[in-house]
C-alpha cells in the first residue's frame, strides 16, 4: 500500500472539514474520548458526548455554508452547478450506504 503524504491526505478531506476550528474540535473530542475510556469517569464521558455533538453541529453548519456559497458563486454556470449537485448527491448516497452496512 502506498503511503500518502500529509498534503495528499488533506486534499482527500471534504472542503468543509479543512477549517482549523473543526480540526481543533475533532482533536479535542478524540483526546477526551481517550481519557474517558482510560478513566471510565462519567464526567469525562459527558464531556465527550458534549464535544461529539458540538463537532457534528459544526460540521453540518460548515457543510451548509460551503454548499450555499458554492451555488451562490456558480449562479448561471450550468456545468459547475450540476457538478455541485452531483457531488452533493453522491456524498449523501455514500453516507447512506455506509450506514446500511
Amino acid at each position: 500500500m502506498l503511503q500518502l503524504r500529509k498534503r495528499e491526505l488533506e486534499a482527500l478531506r471534504p472542503p468543509w472539514l479543512r477549517t482549523p476550528e473543526i480540526k481543533r474540535l475533532m482533536w479535542l473530542r478524540d483526546r477526551t474520548k481517550q481519557i474517558a475510556t482510560v478513566t471510565n469517569d462519567q464526567l469525562k464521558w459527558a464531556g465527550y458526548r458534549r464535544l461529539k455533538n458540538q463537532v457534528n453541529h459544526s460540521i453540518k453548519a460548515s457543510k451548509k455554508d460551503y454548499y450555499h456559497f458554492y451555488f451562490e458563486d456558480n449562479v448561471g454556470k450550468a456545468k459547475a452547478t450540476w457538478n455541485g449537485i452531483t457531488t452533493l448527491y453522491y456524498r449523501e448516497r455514500e453516507t447512506l450506504l455506509r450506514r446500511q452496512n
